[in-house]
């Protein structure tokens, strides 16, 4: 357990760094892309909030419309009213 602000500060940068490590594998696997390496957590971070923001403004796929009846049968609860 950090004991100094300076321990503390440091366990915050650290913790930082992981959660930004795995936020960029995934955004990495997720579209197939490598983002460049960062040489501080700013960076990191602005490399990240681009590569999303990049994401969100390719256009959306049309969405499949199915028009075909349901299959689902509908089962009766045989009571009367």
């Amino acid at each position: 357990m950090p004991t100094s602000d300076a321990d503390r500060y440091a366990q915050l940068r650290q913790n930082l760094a992981v959660g930004l490590d795995a936020i960029r594998e995934a955004i990495e696997m997720a579209f197939g892309v490598t983002l460049p390496a960062a040489s501080t957590l700013n960076a990191e971070f602005e490399i990240i909030t681009s590569a999303i923001y990049a994401a969100a403004d390719q256009p959306r796929p049309v969405p499949v419309i199915d028009d075909r009846p349901t299959t689902r049968i509908t089962l009766s609860t045989g009571s009367t009213s």
